[in-house]
């Protein structure tokens, strides 16, 4: 059996699903997607979507667990909702589900993600995250989240950043 639209993947507030916008998509094969709109920094307008499969009723995500439309740019997720403060801490997740986990708990302004996974983070991303002065590193509990915290503590600096580690995996879990 599959899962039914009506299951959560994450328990998230319903105030969270309508502030990111949120939606659910069925495949041809019949498969569920949460549908993450990925939206520009500048102006706020779609410029492509992310799709995240829903666990099947064991539970298991199966693969392909991600995908996108290619071609499209890969805006950083959370960029609109970054602080004027240049001082306050900007928190970096490994994923933008993690985000809207984070706004969740309440955290808000400035939480990003990239948009290609725990080892790859854009140059223009690192050109938007350049006027802030620190960083909190909070990728995922596990190799390729250490990974991706030291790529990025290369790219931002070590005396800019900590790395902060979630008490299960990643925050989307901890909802």
């Amino acid at each position: 059996g599959r899962a039914r639209a009506d299951q959560p993947v994450h328990d998230l507030p319903v105030a969270a699903v309508a502030k990111w916008k949120l939606g659910a998509y069925q495949s041809p094969d019949g498969l569920w997607w949460v549908t993450i709109p990925l939206l520009d920094s500048h102006t706020g307008d779609v410029v492509n979507m992310k799709f995240c499969r829903v666990p099947d009723a064991d539970g298991e995500r199966r693969k392909p667990k991600y995908f996108n439309c290619p071609g499209r740019p890969l805006p950083l997720f959370g960029a609109r909702a970054l602080s004027n403060d240049v001082g306050a801490p900007v928190v970096i997740v490994e994923g933008e589900l993690d985000v809207v986990a984070m706004w969740a708990y309440g955290w808000e302004r400035s939480v990003v993600s990239g948009t290609s996974g725990a080892g790859s983070f854009a140059d223009d991303w690192l050109d938007v995250l350049e006027p802030y002065e620190r960083f909190v590193l909070f990728g995922d509990d596990d190799e390729k989240g250490d990974e991706g915290s030291e790529l990025l503590t290369e790219k931002l600096g070590k005396d800019r950043c900590e790395r902060a580690r979630p008490p299960l995996k990643d925050a989307s879990e901890c909802w």
